[in-house]
């Protein structure tokens, strides 16, 4: 019997830069169940669209004022055509050709809806993200409530199709996705099998632009958990700052980042207090 077709989404702005490396690595895929590629663009004004034409994938543009996270995962579901839909970052790169067969593998399982994959830095990724990609992805099974992340994923359609993302915020639209489907009774399993690399720019500017505006999407569904003041923010720039000295000197990382530890996590936090409010 052969396996159920896969379509992979993936969201993508300015990503000229990895996206051929991802494209190559999910044509590369030792899968044979069918498989195709939906592209979902909000306005690149680099070689992404070109990337895109190139490798015959099913392009959808739409405009950068039209972008939110959930809207575009969810543009490129409808589009889709597979039985399981794959959510895939424009920069996260499948790290060998089993990839898409370990994702895919837990739906045996009639109450799993969703599964999601392990990130691993990519290489020259700053200390503390390497850190904190080490601790949300670990190489074993992970039972972390409803965490879960559409950067490296998959979903059954028939899951996407009884329950959209919101469209509405600003970010974290995976999580309250994640909310949703384990208190209908449904599962999502972790698979750290399903591996990709997967990490972002080290700027402190990036960063504290994800910590205000994931914030103020968390505000909106669990507003417990998004309560950050000055003194919450102080005594986590502390601790991870501590926690990224640590891990930078264990692996030997360049003595560069030791002044941008303080500084990237600073802007995290302030990032993670302005959300908040």
């Amino acid at each position: 019997m052969a396996s159920p077709k896969i379509s992979v989404v993936i969201r993508t702005k300015n990503e000229g830069a990895f996206l051929e490396r991802v494209l190559i690595a999910l044509l590369e895929q030792d899968y044979h169940g069918g498989l195709e590629i939906v592209i979902v663009d909000s306005g690149s004004t680099d070689r992404t669209v070109d990337i895109a034409k190139r490798y015959n994938t099913r392009l959808i543009e739409i405009k950068s004022e039209e972008f939110t996270f959930g809207r575009a995962l969810n543009i490129g579901c409808a589009a889709a055509r597979g039985e399981f839909l794959v959510s895939l970052s424009g920069h996260a790169i499948p790290v060998d050709k089993s990839y898409l067969k370990n994702l895919i593998a837990p739906y045996n399982d009639p109450e799993v809806m969703a599964t999601f994959g392990r990130d691993v830095p990519l290489p020259g990724c700053c200390p503390s993200q390497a850190r904190d990609i080490e601790e949300w992805f670990p190489n074993k099974w992970l039972d972390r409530g409803h965490f879960f992340s559409n950067a490296n994923a998959s979903l059954c359609r028939k899951a996407w199709e009884w329950l959209p993302f919101d469209e509405t915020l600003t970010g974290a639209e995976d999580a309250l996705w994640a909310k949703k489907i384990l208190v209908a009774g449904y599962k999502i399993i972790y698979v750290p099998t399903a591996t990709a690399y997967h990490s972002h720019t080290a700027s402190p500017r990036f960063v504290y632009t994800r910590a205000v505006r994931e914030t103020k999407a968390l505000k909106s569904f669990e507003p417990a958990r998004a309560q950050v003041g000055l003194k919450e923010a102080f005594h986590f720039w502390l601790g991870v700052v501590r926690r990224d000295f640590i891990y930078a000197f264990q692996y030997r990382f360049h003595p560069k980042w030791y002044l941008h530890i303080p500084i990237y996590r600073a802007a995290q936090a302030w990032g993670l207090c302005i959300g908040s409010r």
